[in-house]
């Protein structure tokens, strides 16, 4: 519950749609995040947003229920919601839009926000507000969960009129994410590249790891504040999700009549209807949460070596110095 300005310029009392805004580089845990915090009474998964235009639209992959998203009922009632329907959309020229909001651009995406003139100077952020306005009136939702991860859409996020955006960053041991980019991961919706998801080498990975979490540490956090900004760690997740997803309950502010039920780590994930996300969005009943800690007895020394020299100095500041 916030206070906003009436037409007549007296505060009213007005309660808000919630983002939670999952940020983090790719490989860190946000897509299993983002399918339990959808099972919270409450709460809306929608996965990676970002790519819903470019993945859902362009390429017609699936929706997290199994059906392709220009098909799913959710999605369509969705954009009917925002836009008028999906072919009312011209899906290539939100992508192009979205290149004027790179990463590189998150101090400018900072100043609008400060401005308060997101939604006039980044057209962008125009077609996000109103997909999240969509989002709201399809579900019903309280907390809309966006696990996009790009730095630049979560300072948009918290430039939108209607919306207290809280964010989480996610991370993760950075010699873990470049030995499973490295790795070959199938996945049943993309009809392109042999169905696998794409590779990343170890430089690469590691330099936006670097990139991506010192933006978010400094401009995601200034565009949200202090209090609507945790750090969430990957291995934390994996070892005790039943904690985690009431940690971040009571982060946004919520107290739900229902949530997960976890039986040790293992807990009943039912459909989400995310729009993109790695190939664990379609997994549904008994599900176990593990850490995945392949890479310490896979992960060759002199690549370990190469990853722990790149992600200095923010892996000791993430607390990943050993």
């Amino acid at each position: 519950m916030v206070h906003a300005t009436a037409p007549d310029g007296h505060g009213v009392s007005t309660a808000m749609t919630k983002v939670l805004y999952v940020a983090g580089w790719g490989r860190s845990g946000t897509t299993i995040l983002d399918n339990l915090l959808g099972q919270v009474e409450g709460f809306v998964s929608t996965g990676e947003l970002h790519y819903v235009w470019e993945r859902g639209l362009r390429q017609g992959r699936d929706c997290g229920c199994g059906q392709p998203l220009r098909e799913c009922e959710t999605w369509t009632s969705t954009f009917a919601s925002a836009f008028g329907g999906i072919e009312a959309i011209d899906p290539s020229a939100v992508v192009r839009l979205q290149d004027s909001a790179r990463t590189r651009h998150a101090l400018r995406a900072l100043r609008a926000v400060r401005a308060d003139r997101v939604t006039r100077t980044i057209p962008y952020a125009r077609y996000l507000h109103r997909l999240y306005d969509g989002i709201g009136a399809t579900t019903g939702a309280r907390v809309i969960v966006d696990s996009s991860k790009y730095p630049t859409d979560g300072i948009l996020a918290a430039g939108l009129e209607g919306y207290e955006v809280f964010v989480v960053h996610m991370v993760r041991d950075p010699r873990a994410v470049a030995f499973s980019w490295q790795r070959f991961k199938p996945t049943r919706d993309k009809k392109t590249d042999g169905g696998v998801l794409k590779r990343v080498g170890l430089v690469r990975s590691t330099m936006v790891w670097q990139v991506y979490n010192a933006v978010i540490a400094r401009t995601v956090k200034a565009a949200v504040g202090d209090e609507h900004y945790q750090v969430l760690h990957y291995e934390q997740l994996a070892s005790d999700p039943a904690t985690v997803v009431d940690d971040l309950i009571r982060f946004v502010k919520e107290a739900p009549a229902a949530k997960p039920v976890f039986a040790g780590n293992e807990v009943e994930l039912k459909v989400t209807h995310t729009a993109s996300g790695n190939p664990g969005r379609f997994r549904t009943g008994t599900t176990a949460i593990r850490l995945d800690d392949e890479w310490r007895n896979s992960m060759p020394r002199w690549q370990r070596t190469i990853v722990t020299m790149l992600a200095f100095p923010m892996s000791v500041r993430l607390q990943y110095g050993g």
